[in-house]
Parts: C-alpha cells; sequence; structure tokens
C-alpha cells in the first residue's frame, strides 16, 4: 500500500510539473507573437478577427492605409457618423462594389461599399479612396451629390451620395423599349431625350474645365443617373478597368477585357493604346447617343449580335467588333427616323481623330440649338423608324 501511494504521489506530481512547463510555454509563446506583430494592442484572437472584423483588428492589418485616410483632409471633412448610416437592400452591383439603398438623418441616399472578396486586396482599398476623395471634390448639378464617407473599420468603408429614384439610364431605356412606352414616358428626342443628352454634356463641360482636367474615362448609360424628375447627373467615378490593346493590324492584346458594359464605349485612341485626353470622354458620349436613340446596347443592330450563353462564340463577336471600332471601320448605328441634328453631332463625337471631336462645352451649345429648333420651329418631316441607318459612319453593311 506505501509503495501503491507513493508511485500515486509521483505521478501527481510528474502531471503537474509538465502541466506547468506546458503554460510557461504557452505564455512566453503569445508574448512573442504579439510583441513580434504591428499594432500590438489591437491583437485579438483569430475567432475574434473572423467573426467581428473590427475596426482593430482590420485597420491594424493595414495601419500606413489607415493612417492614410484619417490623415486626409478632404476625406476627413467628408467624415460622417458610420452609426447613422442606415444601410437597406442591395439595389445595384457591379465588377467593383454593391450600391445599397439607404437612410442619413431623414434622407434617402445610396451607399457605395467594396465587395467584401474586394477587402481583401490593398489595391482595391486604395483605388475606392481615391474615387470617394473625387466624388468629394466634384460639385456641379449635372454630378450625383457626394454626401459623405463613413466607416468602421477599412472593411466597411461607405460612400454615401444622393439617391436617384429612378436608376440608371440604361435600365429606364431598355425598360421602356420592352413595354412599347417611350411615347408615353416622353423618353422620345422631342421629348426627354435631347435633355437627358444635354444633362450629360453639361455634367461632361464642367468635368473638362477643371484644372487639371477631370476625365471620365468610363461614361456610357450605365453611369448615368436619372432622379424623378428626369434630370441625368453622372456617377462611378474613378474605378479604373483592365483596357483592351488592339495591335495596329488587328488582334487583341492583354490589357482589357473585351465585353458588353465595359469595352463598346471605348475610344478607338485608347483601344489602340495610345495616348488620350478628354476626347476620349466625347467619343464615348457618342456612343451614348446610340443608346439613347436606339434604347439598346450600341452596336446591338448592326449585325454583330453578341452570342448569348455561348461565352466563347460571345467573346470571339466582341473582339471583332473591338477590331473594327479601333480600326475605323464600324461606328454604333440609328435609327433613320433620328433627327438629323443628332445623327450629325453623333458623327462628329464619333470622329476616329480625337482633334476632329468637338469639346463637351461646344457640344452643348449645339444641343441646346437643337432642343430651340425643336421647340419652336415645329416637326420636321421624319422616315418611318423600321431600319437602322449609320448616319455616315463605316460598317460591314455601308463600306
Amino acid at each position: 500500500m506505501v509503495i501503491a501511494a507513493f508511485g500515486g504521489c509521483l505521478v501527481g506530481l510528474l502531471l503537474f510539473f509538465l502541466a506547468t512547463t506546458f503554460s510557461r510555454c504557452q505564455r512566453k509563446r503569445h508574448t512573442k507573437l504579439v510583441s513580434a506583430s504591428p499594432g500590438a494592442d489591437d491583437v485579438q484572437t483569430p475567432h475574434m478577427m473572423e467573426a467581428s472584423a473590427s475596426q482593430a483588428v482590420y485597420n491594424s492589418l493595414h495601419p500606413t492605409l489607415h493612417a492614410g485616410i484619417l490623415n486626409d483632409p478632404l476625406i476627413m471633412s467628408f467624415r460622417l457618423n458610420y452609426t447613422e448610416v442606415k444601410v437597406g437592400r442591395c439595389i445595384s452591383k457591379g465588377g467593383f462594389g454593391l450600391v445599397y439603398i439607404g437612410m442619413y438623418k431623414q434622407r434617402r441616399v445610396a451607399v457605395k461599399k467594396i465587395m467584401r472578396e474586394k477587402c481583401e486586396k490593398l489595391s482595391q482599398i486604395r483605388m475606392f479612396i481615391r474615387e470617394i476623395a473625387l466624388m468629394g471634390s466634384l460639385k456641379h448639378e449635372r454630378i450625383v451629390e457626394f454626401i459623405g464617407v463613413a466607416w468602421d473599420s477599412l472593411r466597411n468603408l461607405s460612400a454615401v451620395t444622393e439617391y436617384m429614384e429612378r436608376g440608371d439610364l440604361r435600365d429606364v431605356l431598355h425598360s421602356s423599349k420592352r413595354h412599347g412606352s417611350n411615347a408615353d414616358d416622353g423618353l422620345t428626342w422631342r421629348g426627354l431625350k435631347l435633355t437627358i443628352a444635354l444633362h450629360i454634356a453639361e455634367g461632361l463641360a464642367y468635368m473638362h474645365s477643371l484644372s487639371p482636367k477631370v476625365i471620365h474615362r468610363d461614361l456610357k448609360s450605365k453611369n448615368v443617373l436619372l432622379n424623378d424628375a428626369y434630370e441625368a447627373k453622372l456617377s462611378d467615378f474613378g474605378v479604373s478597368r483592365e483596357r483592351q490593346v488592339v495591335g495596329a493590324k488587328g488582334g487583341l492584346g492583354k490589357f482589357m477585357t473585351p465585353g458588353v458594359g465595359t469595352s463598346f464605349w471605348i475610344a478607338p485612341e485608347v483601344l489602340l493604346g495610345k495616348d488620350y485626353d478628354e476626347h476620349a470622354d466625347i467619343f464615348s458620349f457618342g456612343v451614348v447617343l446610340s443608346e439613347l436613340d436606339t434604347d439598346d446596347y450600341p452596336y446591338w443592330n448592326s449585325g454583330t449580335i453578341p452570342g448569348h450563353g455561348i461565352p466563347d462564340e460571345r467573346r470571339v463577336q466582341e473582339q471583332k467588333i473591338l477590331e473594327k471600332v479601333a480600326l475605323g471601320s464600324l461606328r454604333p448605328t440609328f435609327y433613320n427616323d433620328c433627327p438629323a441634328g443628332v445623327l450629325s453631332l453623333a458623327a462628329s463625337c464619333l470622329e476616329g481623330r480625337p482633334e476632329n471631336r468637338p469639346s463637351a462645352s461646344e457640344v452643348v451649345l449645339t444641343i441646346k440649338e437643337l432642343i430651340r429648333v425643336m421647340l419652336f420651329d415645329g416637326p420636321q418631316s421624319e422616315p418611318e423608324p423600321d431600319e437602322i441607318v449609320t448616319a455616315g459612319f463605316l460598317s460591314d453593311e455601308h463600306e
């Protein structure tokens, strides 16, 4: 019995020694980890990091970037209390971010956030911050109003803007075409379309008048928003995309992913990888005029409809379109009942040589004159709207 009792005590002492040693090792290991990591006071357990993504944890991963935001006087001047921004349902989704309907101090607003998977990339956060800074510097009635920026962590960085009740121009045009309600809604050239075009041009004229000039670079109907009164305003600034470079002998390069919604509005000089200026926006504006006229995507009615449901076929057709646009053999089409003045303006905006395109200010003056003529000179005779014309632009059908 003595031997058994002694053996039991020995085992107990051994277990106590091992437990004490293990505890000491764990404390030393934890101390080394904390002292070796940046922002040691902000370190949390992996479970807490995954569950909460709190400001202290997420910002400790990117301390330089977070400090940069806090030291940016423009961004800080627009900072809102994150708890006062109420976020509702998602109303729009792009390749970069999500837009939600929200409320801020009893006002309905739009709240733009980066997609969760994009938040992990420092470059994406920096890109969003640059866009926010640009939005904060633009003040014009034809630019979507920037209200402020809110965050409790970099992961939850949110740009708050005015809410545009009718959404984007593309959806409005496509919806009207599907329901055949253009005339009822006033979405005709003699109704709202010229005014919408004027508002877009006024927004561009403002941006191009700044010093240094601001080039939108991604003008298309999707980035034109309409309020309840059909007033148009420009949106979506500073989000760069990969660009496709087309060689002088044709063939696509590696710098841009082609596709509807990304590349069909791009000027030839940009597709060719050449230097470009604000005249690239004017070319895009000419493409938007085609959208306004046909209520559809550019090149949709030119016999080069992208394949549906067959990615490879669609990609090949899109590449062919881009090559022809870059080399000057294809331009967007218009219905033959499009007013002659609009066709003439579109032709000048879609010139292959940038220097031959009008400035945004000249476009504004031209549209104002067109509106005056249509209002006071009465309707002119027009052909039946059953054919597509190219307004003198080169295409496969008119070469």
